[in-house]
């Protein structure tokens, strides 16, 4: 009996093994009226930084910013695909659109199903916004691995070893303005940056508050300790 050997496919399947281009640290805490993130605006490409000011905050329609540690890649389709779902929420001119937790919930399916084929979003997704309720602010995160949990607080790369003790140190977060919250998170950034070379001084905030959804222009948090 002969056995034929099967046609192989001239262009084999490719998996990421290890991301290109790749953002650091992002900082999160929910204050007195809303919930705040920021993250710094550098992309590094292995140990070289690759570019200086580019913005890490993706705003989800007038409910929501996603942000990420890990890929870029990852986090611009990530973030064009929700984009293109609160397109079709809009279209259908109900006025009704998905909340930063559904956004959250679809999130973390979405890199359950590419875990699951062995070729996951090489991101620490965090997001910000409202509620189900449309009262209440959300904050929650999504690992690569889809672990997704709700905090308070939180923070991803470095940040996570480095400024989760100093947030935590600090009593009646929640109860903060947003100004005393900014501050919080310029004092930790500055900490990520002595550590953390990945890292850089300049530093862009978002945060979700009873009037909207707001991406400011980055700043930059002088000088490194």
């Amino acid at each position: 009996m002969e056995f034929q050997l099967l046609p192989q496919d001239p262009k084999p399947q490719v998996r990421t093994l290890n991301p290109t281009f790749v953002g650091s640290s992002v900082l999160a805490v929910k204050y007195r009226d809303g919930v705040l993130m920021g993250t710094d605006t550098l992309i590094s490409a292995g140990h070289s930084g690759r570019e200086f000011s580019k913005e890490r905050l993706v705003k989800i329609g007038d409910r929501c910013v996603i942000a990420c540690s890990g890929d870029h890649a990852d986090l611009q389709h990530l973030g064009e695909y929700l984009q293109s779902v609160h397109l079709k929420d809009e279209m259908m001119g109900d006025d009704i659109t998905k909340s930063a937790e559904e956004y959250h919930s679809l999130l973390s399916r979405m890199i359950y199903n590419q875990r699951n084929k062995m070729n996951p979003y090489w991101t620490n997704m965090v997001v910000i916004g409202d509620g189900n309720n449309g009262k209440d602010f959300f904050l929650g995160s999504c690992d690569m691995w889809a672990t997704s949990l709700k905090e308070d607080l939180w923070t991803t790369g470095l940040g996570h070893y480095f400024s989760v003790p100093h947030l935590r140190n600090v009593k009646d977060v929640k109860e903060m303005s947003l100004e005393e919250a900014k501050e919080l998170l310029i004092k930790c950034f500055k900490i990520n940056s002595k550590y953390d070379c990945f890292s850089s001084e300049e530093i862009q905030f978002a945060y979700v508050n009873a009037t909207g959804t707001h991406i400011e222009t980055p700043l930059r948090a002088s000088p490194r300790m």
